[in-house]
């Protein structure tokens, strides 16, 4: 009897298309965006190790979490001695374009459009754009972050900049409005934001882009360094949990989903009015315009979402949220909530729908307050 342990010879990636084609109609390799060496870089095997199960299944996890791909195989090449590991991967679209608004009796109509890259350079850096809502604060600024998994979390480190201005509808800098209330924590209408931010995330779902069943856990706490304008000292805590289960009211071809998700957060020390919690809005209250519930220093936010497959491409949603401030808008200095008459919770529910387009995910939801 020969016994082999398998050491891994190389470690190769092989892309196919939406029909599993592993090459395009002129017989050339798939193209792809994301970067080989970033790849190898990301995963636990590596060439001259003993192939191990767990760690394949850790690997894959791996890919999947950086929500480049719609699929991950594993495929093997040589003998026992020396194999070759293979990941088949089917890329998804790394750009979308968002297109969102709303109108209420107050503003009219209000339309919002945002681009994403969530791939720049092929190694997974992600640039965004926002347009289209009311200029109320200025920002600028960076971040430098390291990541490592510990006992099976995914952790960060952030030291992150940001330098507020606050201008008036002219352009001018200004840190009070017409009503003398605070705008920035300065008496400058300049403030300096520097901190380090600690996240910890625990992801145990089957599919990061698609899940059907798991849970993702996330905590995260930011601590301000009191330095430049403002001299700015707070610390930020949330946290957010979202579960995933499978469902069968119905027969169907495709699984039908209920997902549930919760998110609480505080600040503190000193709370800027611009880094309140804005409660309402599609990601957070729907049936409610962006901020319209709440500014507040502390929340609770709760979500449930049964989601419904209708076709191969598209499906159907009814939500329900639910979100309040804990009574703590008012401890906010110049009481933005007090001033607009925010009532610091809400109630909301609606439908919508899930189109899975070669931009990338598009979403409608229909949303009714109370």
């Amino acid at each position: 009897m020969n016994v082999a342990e398998g050491l891994i010879g190389d470690v190769k990636f092989r892309f196919v298309n939406e029909e599993g084609q592993k090459v395009d109609n002129n017989s050339n390799p798939i193209k792809v965006r994301t970067k080989k060496d970033f790849l190898r870089q990301e995963l636990k095997l590596k060439p001259g190790k003993v192939f191990q199960d767990k760690l394949v299944q850790d690997d894959v996890q791996t890919l999947y979490k950086l929500g480049l791909f719609k699929t991950v195989n594993v495929a093997f090449e040589g003998d026992a001695t020396k194999v070759d590991l293979i990941y088949e991967l089917q890329e998804v679209g790394g750009r979308s374009v968002n297109l969102g608004g709303g109108y209420n009796g107050d503003d009219g109509i209000s339309v919002v459009v945002s681009y994403k890259d969530q791939n720049v350079g092929g190694v997974n850096d992600t640039l965004g754009a926002n347009n289209g809502e009311k200029v109320r604060e200025g920002k600028i600024g960076g971040s430098v972050s390291v990541e490592q998994q510990v006992h099976g979390w995914d952790a960060s480190v952030s030291l992150n900049y940001t330098r507020v201005t606050i201008p008036d509808h002219e352009g001018n800098i200004t840190c009070r409005d017409t009503n003398n209330n605070q705008l920035s924590f300065s008496d400058t209408g300049i403030d300096d934001l520097t901190a380090v931010s600690c996240t910890a995330t625990k992801d145990e779902r089957d599919n990061p882009v698609k899940p059907t069943q798991g849970c993702l856990v996330t905590f995260s706490t930011e601590q301000s360094i009191p330095v430049g304008h403002g001299q700015i000292t707070m610390n930020r805590l949330r946290g957010n949990y979202s579960q995933f289960m499978t469902v069968k009211l119905f027969n169907s071809k495709q699984p039908q989903i209920f997902a549930l998700n919760l998110q609480p957060g505080t600040v503190v020390g000193d709370l800027p009015p611009y880094e309140t919690f804005n409660l309402g809005g599609s990601n957070s209250i729907r049936g409610y315009d962006a901020g319209q519930v709440a500014s507040s220093r502390s929340y609770i936010l709760a979500s449930a979402e049964y989601r419904v497959p209708m076709f191969p491409i598209a499906g159907g949603v009814i939500f329900a949220d639910f979100a309040s401030d804990l009574g703590s808008g008012d401890t906010v200095i110049g009481n933005p909530a007090g001033e607009q008459n925010k009532p610091g919770s809400g109630f909301g529910y609606g439908a919508g729908v899930r189109v899975d387009s070669p931009l990338g995910l598009i979403r409608a939801d229909y949303g009714i307050n109370n």
